[in-house]
């Protein structure tokens, strides 16, 4: 049963590149780090959604929308 609490795949994906966009990190290292999540972010939205993707970006917006995801 889908859970209808959460954003749907392509909400959650945009909402985590937004995020990356406004907060981006100071160290190159890191910054380096984001840019290839941006990437590869991007890349899964023009694809069709699996499980290995699904599974990838919820544990990502749980990363950074923990309160989101509180039980």
């Amino acid at each position: 049963m889908p859970d209808f609490s959460r954003p749907p795949l392509s909400e959650q994906i945009d909402e985590i590149i937004n995020h990356l966009r406004r907060n981006q990190s100071v160290s190159c290292a890191d910054a380096e780090t984001e840019d290839l999540l941006l990437t590869r972010l991007d890349a899964l939205k023009s694809k069709p959604a699996t499980d290995d993707a699904s599974a990838f970006v919820n544990r990502l917006h749980k990363q950074y929308f923990p309160h989101e995801h509180q039980d």
